[in-house]
């Protein structure tokens, strides 16, 4: 199961990177315009995103089945 991560092109916090943590670990430190993209088993997994850890946080929780491949798009307060 592969799971990609986009940060669109924005103005808005555009010099911080966003923190990526899945399951509780982090994954990655993404700019803007940059990607990533992780192996995970089957199942339920948590996706949390920080552009501001104290103020901005996204969590979102995904079950993912066998043999998928899913795309995640980040941008500023919304996710597709």
């Amino acid at each position: 199961m592969r799971v990609f991560f986009l940060r669109q092109s924005s103005v808005f916090q555009v010099r911080k990177p966003v923190e990526l943590k899945i399951n509780g670990a982090l994954v990655a430190k993404l700019r803007n315009r940059d990607y990533t993209f992780v192996d995970l088993l089957p199942g339920e997994h948590y996706f949390l995103v920080s552009a501001f850890p104290a103020t901005s946080t996204f969590r979102s929780g995904r079950t993912l089945a066998e043999k998928q491949i899913r795309f995640l798009l980040m941008r500023p307060n919304t996710w597709v």
